[in-house]
C-alpha cells in the first residue's frame, strides 16, 4: 500500500486527518493558531508536525504531501458573518493557502501535492454578487471561470477540459449518518486535482460509508462503545428530544406569537441545528408519557461530539493530559467540520491514482498466464498473475513457478486479462509477445500521469488502431488526434456542446429556445464520425495518424523483460503442489462488455 501524506491548514481539531487516517493515509503537519485546538491535535496525533501561523509557512521548504486539505475561516463569508466575502480580513486567508499549494508545487516540479481539498460554508455560494465562488474555482483551476448562464452556483459541478481537474459539491452532514443523529451542517467541498481526472471520481462516486469512530478512551484512543439508541429495548425511559429551530423561536418570542413559538420547538425527528462556535444549542428535553417533568438545557460538550460525528471525548484533553476547558470545546467542535463528510472523500482518494513517485510502481493491467503443457498431466489450469509494467525478476519468478524454464516448458500462454483501463482486455489475446505487453503498460503510464486516460478509453470504443498491441502502443502516442468531452452523452448535450459553448453555429438569440439541439448533434456526430463512449463524446482527426512503434525491435532496452528462469520448479514439484493449484480459486472470467463507470 502506498504510504500517502495529508498535510491540513487550519486544521482545527483534526476532523480531516483522523478522516484520512481511518483510511490508511497518514497526517504529516497541521498549521493551525489557537492553542486549545493544537493541544487536542496533538494528543490524537503525536507524531504529526504544527507549523503555526499560515501567513509565516513557505509551501516550498515544508515537506511536500500528496493531499492537502483547508477549510479557510468562514466569518466573512457566513450567512450570519458581515458577508465580507474574500476580501474580509479572516476569509481572505483562502488566499495564503493557495500560495502554500503554489510554491509546493513549484519546489517538487509540480508533483505535490496531487490533490487540493477546500471546505466553506454554503454562504460562499452568494458573497460579493456571488463572485467570490468565482475567483476560489479560477484560482484552483488556472483559468477564467465564467460565471452560469442562471447567474447561480449550482450545488455541485465541476470545470473540466484543462489541469487541474475541479469539482464542488454541497454536502449535508445529517444526510450522512445512516440511523445516527447528527446536526445539520451544510458545507461546500471543493477538490482539485493537479495530476489528472479524478475529482470526479472521489467527489461524486458513490461508495459505501465507512463506520463512524468508538468513543476515546484513556489517551484519546479508542474505546469500546455501547449502543446509545437502544434504551427501549432494555426497559429504560424513552428520551424524547426537541431540537430548537433559534432563529425562528427568538422571532417568534419578538412578536409574542405563542403558537410560533411552540412551532420553533422542532420535531423530535428534526436534525440538531447547525453548531455554532459562538452559541450553545439549546433543546426541550423530556420522557415519554412525562412533558410536565421535562426541561429546557443546552448540549453538553459530549452531546456536541456525537451531533458532529466525532468519537466522545476527542476534545476532553490536551496534549497534556489536562482537561479543556468547555467553552473552549464548544467554540472548538463550532468551528469545525463535520467528520461524516471528509469521511465520504477518503475511499475515493485510496481507489484513485495519485501523482507521484508511488505511482510509477503501481501496475496498468494485469495477465494470467499459464503453462499449457501440464494440462494433460495434471488435470487443471496451472497458472499464476502477472502485472505490467513488470521487470525481469518478476517475471521470472513466475514463470518459475508455473514450471517454464524455457527447456521442458517453454510455451506461455494467457487465459485472460484484467485492467480498470476500461475496454482494455478485449483487445488483448492470448499468445502476446510479453515484451510488447510491458512496452504497452509504461506507454499506460505515460498516458496516465498526464491525465489522458479517459481519452484513450474513448478512443478503444471508437474502434480505430486497436486490433494489435502495435496498434494500441501507437494510440497512446497519437490521442492529441482525437477530440474528448467529457459527460456527454446523447446528441442533444452534443448539439447545445457545439452550438452554444464552441460556437460553431451562430443562432439567434430569438429562436434558441425553437432549435432543435438533437438533430443538429446527430448531424456533428454522423459527419464526424464519433461516438458516446462511457466517459463522454469522442471523435477523431480523419488524417494525421503516425506509427511511431514499429514492433518490438522498437522497445527500449530497459523495457525488455523477457527470459526464461535459470531454474525452475522441476516437475515432481509441481506435482507435489498440485493440491495447492487444484484448491486456488480459477483464473478470472471477465464480460467483454468491460466495467462500467460506476463499477470502477
Amino acid at each position: 500500500m502506498p504510504d500517502i501524506k495529508l498535510g491540513s491548514l487550519f486544521d482545527g481539531i483534526g476532523v480531516f486527518p483522523l478522516a484520512a487516517s481511518r483510511c490508511g493515509i497518514r497526517p504529516v503537519w497541521a498549521s493551525e493558531i489557537e492553542k486549545a485546538p493544537i493541544s487536542i491535535t496533538k494528543r490524537h496525533f503525536p507524531d504529526m508536525a504544527h507549523l503555526g501561523d499560515i501567513t509565516k509557512v513557505d509551501g516550498g521548504k515544508i515537506p511536500p504531501v500528496h493531499v492537502i486539505t483547508f477549510g479557510s475561516p468562514c466569518q466573512n463569508l457566513s450567512l450570519i458573518g458581515n458577508r465580507s466575502g474574500l476580501a474580509g480580513a479572516k476569509s481572505s486567508l483562502f488566499y495564503q493557502a493557495f500560495r502554500i499549494i503554489q510554491e509546493m508545487r513549484d519546489a517538487t516540479d509540480n508533483l505535490y501535492p496531487a490533490i487540493a481539498v477546500w471546505e466553506n460554508v454554503m454562504g460562499a455560494f452568494s458573497t460579493n454578487d456571488r463572485m467570490d465562488f468565482r475567483a476560489v474555482l479560477s484560482a484552483f483551476s488556472d483559468t477564467e471561470v465564467p460565471m452560469p448562464p442562471s447567474g447561480r452556483w449550482g450545488n455541485a459541478g465541476m470545470v473540466r477540459g484543462g489541469t487541474p481537474d475541479v469539482c464542488w459539491r454541497l454536502m449535508d452532514a445529517q444526510y450522512w449518518a445512516g440511523t445516527r443523529r447528527l446536526a445539520r451542517r451544510q458545507r461546500i467541498f471543493v477538490v482539485a486535482d493537479f495530476g489528472g481526472r479524478r475529482a470526479a471520481d472521489i467527489l461524486f462516486k458513490p461508495r459505501p460509508m465507512l463506520p463512524l469512530p468508538p468513543p476515546c478512551g484513556e489517551g484519546g484512543r479508542a474505546a469500546a462503545e455501547g449502543d446509545r439508541t437502544a434504551s427501549f429495548e432494555t426497559g429504560r425511559q424513552i428520551p424524547v428530544i426537541h431540537p430548537f429551530q433559534c432563529f425562528r423561536m427568538r422571532g417568534a418570542a419578538k412578536r409574542q406569537e405563542e403558537t410560533a413559538f411552540r412551532n420553533s420547538f422542532g420535531l423530535p425527528t428534526d436534525p440538531f441545528p447547525t453548531l455554532l462556535a459562538s452559541d450553545v444549542t439549546p433543546f426541550a428535553f423530556w420522557y415519554e408519557g412525562d412533558p410536565e417533568g421535562g426541561c429546557i438545557r443546552f448540549l453538553t460538550e459530549t452531546e456536541s461530539e456525537r451531533l458532529m460525528g466525532l468519537p466522545e471525548g476527542w476534545t476532553k484533553y490536551g496534549a497534556d493530559g489536562v482537561e479543556i476547558r468547555p467553552l473552549q470545546r464548544y467554540k472548538a467542535l463550532g468551528n469545525a467540520i463535520a467528520l461524516l463528510a471528509p469521511i465520504t472523500l477518503w475511499p475515493g482518494f485510496m481507489r484513485c491514482w495519485l501523482t507521484g513517485p508511488e505511482r510509477r510502481n503501481e501496475p496498468m493491467f494485469e495477465a494470467y498466464i499459464t503453462n499449457t503443457a501440464l494440462y494433460p498431466l495434471m488435470g487443471i489450469e496451472v497458472g499464476t498473475t502477472v502485472h505490467f509494467p513488470t521487470t525481469t525478476q518478476e517475471l521470472q519468478a513466475a514463470l518459475a513457478k508455473i514450471g517454464i524454464d524455457g527447456k521442458r516448458y517453454s510455451e506461455v500462454f494467457f487465459t485472460s486479462f484484467d485492467s480498470d483501463v476500461l475496454g482494455l482486455y478485449d483487445h488483448l489475446y492470448e499468445c502476446e509477445n510479453i515484451d510488447e505487453l510491458n512496452e504497452l503498460g509504461h506507454a499506460l503510464l505515460e498516458v496516465r500521469d498526464k491525465g489522458g486516460l479517459e481519452t484513450f478509453e474513448a478512443a478503444l470504443v471508437l474502434g480505430n488502431h486497436t486490433r494489435s498491441v502495435k496498434d494500441l502502443i501507437n494510440l497512446t502516442q497519437n490521442l492529441d488526434l482525437y477530440r474528448f468531452y467529457p459527460d456527454i452523452s446523447d446528441d442533444e448535450g452534443l448539439g447545445r456542446l457545439y452550438a452554444d459553448e464552441l460556437g460553431t453555429i451562430d443562432i439567434p438569440e430569438h429562436i434558441q429556445n425553437y432549435f432543435d439541439y438533437e438533430a443538429y448533434g446527430r448531424d456533428v456526430r454522423i459527419n464526424e464520425g464519433g461516438v458516446f463512449a462511457p466517459g463522454g463524446y469522442v471523435s477523431a482527426v480523419p488524417e494525421g495518424f503516425k506509427e511511431y512503434y514499429h514492433g518490438p525491435q522498437d522497445i527500449p532496452p530497459e523495457h525488455r523483460i523477457f527470459a526464461y528462469p535459470e531454474k525452475a520448479e522441476p516437475v515432481h514439484s509441481i506435482l507435489v503442489a498440485l493440491k495447492r493449484f487444484q484448491e486456488a480459486p480459477p483464473a478470472p472470467k471477465k464480460d467483454k462488455a468491460g466495467p462500467s463507470h460506476e463499477e470502477r
